[in-house]
């Protein structure tokens, strides 16, 4: 059975067993600036994960395997198994706890109505101009032929 540590917790114990270990004058100790480097990146990997950085926290927990595996060969055994240990339960633990934050898009309906626009035509009446041309009116008068008889009157 597999028991799951928070990650906090392995962090904690990984940082705890470093400054122990750290400063030391035995030989057998992690030196300072080993125990400094790897705390360092320790503490970015922290953050990164808070940050949900996932692939900054990939890199940070890479950067604090290198910390481990630099560690001069005087360090003492148990102290890197403890070391190596802790990292493997640590690596378990980001992809796990480093979830990156997704944004939730909703997708956003725009209705449009369609705009109608109605044209009225334009109906232009002309009315056609009519020019009527009167003739003349030539008036003749014609006097009657005289049916009296031949006799004019004075």
């Amino acid at each position: 059975m597999s028991v799951r540590l928070p990650l906090a917790f392995v962090l904690g114990v990984l940082s705890a067993v470093l400054v122990a270990c750290g400063g030391g004058s035995s030989d057998k100790l992690i030196p300072a600036s080993n125990a400094d480097q790897i705390s360092n990146d320790l503490a970015d990997l922290r953050q990164a994960i808070d940050a949900h950085a996932c692939d900054a926290a990939q890199q940070k927990l890479s950067a604090v395997q290198r910390g481990i595996e630099n560690l001069p060969s005087s360090v003492d055994a148990r102290i890197r198994r403890r070391l190596r240990d802790g990292l493997q339960k640590l690596s378990a633990r980001v992809p796990v706890d480093c979830v990156a934050t997704t944004t939730e898009t909703t997708p956003t309906t725009t209705e449009t109505t369609p705009t109608t626009t109605e044209t009225t035509p334009t109906t232009t009446e002309t009315t056609p101009t009519t020019t009527e041309t009167t003739p003349p009116t030539t008036t003749t008068e014609t006097t009657p032929p005289d049916t009296t008889g031949g006799v004019t009157a004075p």
